[in-house]
């Protein structure tokens, strides 16, 4: 950006030259928001013996509901950096939306 006009009144030209620059940096932090991957597991009844069967999760999906980065990121926020369950509960959900119980960082917690 250059200076439209001096303090004494006088307007400099589009193309007048600038002598020097300084650089202004403004760190923000990127919005948040966890990514949530919906599975859809069908079930169907079998017409031989009557039974409803469920589809099953494909490999790799965990089956807690939690993926590796969250599960991480819960377990930092409460053991390194010594947050309460119920501190980590409510970072989890002001920070990235993600809504979860004090039991589940608990879980967390005894895991590590």
């Amino acid at each position: 950006m250059r200076p439209k006009r001096c303090s004494c009144g006088h307007e400099f030209g589009e193309h007048d030259e600038c002598e020097d620059a300084w650089i202004r940096y403004v760190y923000e932090l990127p919005q948040l928001q966890a990514l949530i991957t919906a599975w859809r597991l069908w079930s169907r009844r079998c017409p031989t013996c009557g039974r409803r069967v469920r589809a099953e999760l494909p490999p790799g999906v965990p089956r807690d509901g939690y993926g590796p980065r969250l599960k991480a990121t819960v377990t930092g926020l409460s053991s390194k950096y010594r947050g309460s369950r119920r501190d980590v509960v409510e970072a989890m959900r002001d920070i990235f939306g993600v809504a979860m119980s004090v039991g589940t960082v608990q879980t967390r917690w005894r895991s590590c």
